[in-house]
């Protein structure tokens, strides 16, 4: 999935991921995520805490016993100016 998201200053950010991203963290925690971190910590490295976050999500229903398995987490962010 793509999803395309306003930010303040009228820049725009494409967020490319994968269901293992999406499906640990909904398009709103991921805004929320995002704009939480978007001005202290470069692209890639807010692509890296996304993966662990949502890899600890997956973690987390694995090991209530829901037998899910983690799922595959990448994600792109590109920022346009």
């Amino acid at each position: 999935m793509i999803y395309k998201l306003n930010r303040e200053d009228f820049d725009y950010t494409l967020v490319s991921a994968s269901d293992g991203i999406w499906d640990a963290l909904p398009l709103q925690d991921f805004k929320d995520f995002y704009l939480q971190h978007k001005s202290t910590v470069d692209v890639e490295e807010l692509c890296r805490k996304a993966v662990e976050k949502a890899r600890k999500t997956w973690m987390t229903w694995e090991t209530s016993g829901g037998g899910a398995t983690v799922d595959d987490i990448s994600i792109q962010i590109l920022q346009l100016f």
